[in-house]
């Protein structure tokens, strides 16, 4: 009886030997693991890992686990902090250097700006790429405000767009797009380099053979998205219509928490090529409420989509900016000028002498 399953014992080892081969010495996947600086979070889905550089070398996090250089939990004195919220726009995903990111730029105009004002200015970034309105909202509320920041910039209209279009059913809490984070260990059967190869699309993050070493972020946060039949006529406007009403309660609630808290709010709109397609009509509605919402509750505003418009030179993307003087530097001076304007900076300072 045992001699009759010997031939496809054989059988079997040649194949998984074969597969090994093949991940030996086939096409492989090489590029960035995401897996590698993030992990999971209850609340907001992932974070980034303290401590960690990716694999490029163009992006560390530190050990309050946000991008760029360290700081202190407790504000230095005399000091107006500003915290930088949003997506992969605010993270500065085409950096080539924490300090070429849009809020590090914000920071040298404002400190060039303010050099004999008696205070310090210190800019955080605290994006995280694909984050929407509501991981931003609850990331302010529940992690942010440790740091006693003056200011809080909220941008984000991108990825709530995104997320209103990319799925064929739709979910105030975004649950209907997110999923746990990982898992990012390898399953008992991924040490098959066969059924690694057969199952390449079932395979975790940490799969010990090359068959998903390009797995993204997005693959990580996300259930299937993509495939989504056109929407009638009807159905995107009624889809529309909650996506712009879900982002003007995250956003309403963003000011309220800012302002109870002593922390002046600012809102802002985002830039993307326009395609003319669903997402660009829905992330032009978000952007028109989010305008809307900084008019009715006056609240100082940067309108980056009318101030930087999208063109081909200053984005590699539809919405990612070049590290260049036209690109996310030109971001920084952008937001630099648009706080100077309104007094943010001076109206903060005077709040933290009283």
């Amino acid at each position: 009886m045992v001699f009759a399953f010997l031939p496809l014992a054989i059988g079997w080892l040649v194949m998984e030997c074969l597969a090994l081969l093949y991940f030996w010495v086939g096409p492989v996947a090489r590029g960035p693991r995401p897996q590698m600086i993030y992990s999971p979070n209850p609340y907001r889905v992932y974070e980034h890992i303290a401590g960690r550089t990716d694999e490029s070398g163009h992006a560390s996090h530190n050990s309050q686990h946000l991008r760029g250089r360290d700081f202190a939990t407790a504000k230095p004195a005399a000091t107006v902090r500003i915290v930088c919220l949003g997506g992969s726009t605010t993270y500065s995903v085409g950096a080539t250097t924490d300090t070429h990111t849009y809020p590090a730029h914000l920071e040298r105009f404002l400190r060039v700006h303010y050099a004999k004002a008696g205070f310090g200015i210190e800019v955080i970034n605290a994006g995280h790429p694909g984050y929407t309105s509501l991981e931003s909202l609850i990331l302010f509320q529940t992690r942010l405000l440790d740091f006693s920041p003056d200011v809080a910039i909220l941008h984000n209209c991108l990825n709530d767009s995104w997320m209103a279009t990319n799925f064929q059913t739709y979910a105030s809490d975004y649950s209907h797009g997110r999923h746990t984070f990982g898992p990012l260990g390898p399953r008992p059967w991924e040490y098959s380099p066969l059924l690694s190869l057969l199952f390449a699309r079932a395979t975790t993050p940490l799969n010990p053979y090359a068959a998903n070493r390009m797995v993204d972020l997005i693959g990580l946060m996300h259930t299937r998205w993509g495939d989504v039949k056109p929407l009638a006529a009807q159905a995107r406007q009624e889809r529309t219509r909650l996506a712009v009403e879900v982002l003007g309660r995250n956003v309403l609630s963003f000011v309220a928490i800012s302002r109870a808290n002593g922390v002046i709010p600012i809102l802002t709109t985002e830039t993307a090529s326009d395609a003319g397609d669903f997402y660009s009509q829905v992330l032009a509605a978000c952007n028109d409420r989010v305008r809307a919402i900084a008019a009715r509750e006056a609240v100082a505003f940067v309108d980056f989509a009318r101030e930087m418009p999208w063109n081909p030179r200053s984005f590699y993307d539809v919405c990612h900016l070049r590290d260049r003087p036209d690109g996310l530097e030109q971001k920084g001076r952008i937001f630099a000028n648009a706080l100077i304007g309104a007094g943010v900076v001076e109206q903060a300072a005077r709040r933290g002498r009283r």
